[in-house]
């Protein structure tokens, strides 16, 4: 089992910020894979992707590389 899941809702009251910004980090977390969601009726719960974590960390590592220390 990957991740913990949860609504957009929770996230909300968990983070203290607004909707919309949750809705956005949601959403680019989706394009880069970190995380996925199912629906349950109308709401979307989502779930982190361990791979996709794992992925992302590849993609910074490297990336950081890049710049001198």
């Amino acid at each position: 089992a990957e991740g913990i899941a949860d609504t957009n809702a929770e996230l909300v009251r968990i983070l203290e910020i607004s909707h919309v910004a949750v809705s956005k980090h949601l959403s680019i977390l989706l394009d880069l894979g970190v995380v996925q969601y199912i629906r349950k009726g109308v709401m979307k719960i989502y779930k982190i992707r361990e791979e996709g974590i794992k992925e992302f960390s590849r993609c910074m590592e490297n990336f950081l590389e890049k710049f001198p220390k």
